[in-house]
């Protein structure tokens, strides 16, 4: 994904690229399979997340309200908004991960305007 200037309106205008859309574009010109391999691995790499208990929002902050996760139990690995990863945290009683710390409150808020998804990784 990329996103371009609109001139016109002062917006930016997102535009969606697959993997394989990607790794054409960039090796178009240097057909080597050594660096078509190597590109394409890093174009997975970077694009390639580990799941380990993909749950809802709202039932990643049910879990934490209800004492059945603590950050003694595992880890935040990611939390998805709208399916792109994001640095959105958790600030709860017993409960604190994540770059961008919200509170229980705003989390819920969050949740319920946006399809928010948590990676969970239990130890």
């Amino acid at each position: 994904m990329y996103s371009d200037k609109d001139n016109s309106t002062c917006e930016y205008v997102l535009h969606y690229i697959s993997n394989n859309d990607l790794i054409m574009n960039a090796t178009q010109y240097n057909k080597s399979p050594n660096f078509i391999e190597a590109y394409t691995r890093d174009v997975i790499d970077l694009h390639t997340y580990p799941i380990f208990d993909l749950m809802s929002g709202l039932d990643f902050l049910e879990a934490v309200l209800s004492g059945g996760i603590t950050d003694y139990d595992g880890a935040l690995s990611d939390i998805f908004v709208d399916g792109y990863k994001s640095n959105l945290g958790l600030a709860a009683e017993g409960f604190e991960q994540g770059e961008f710390l919200v509170d229980e409150n705003l989390f819920k808020q969050i949740c319920e305007q946006y399809k928010v998804e948590v990676n969970w990784a239990n130890k």
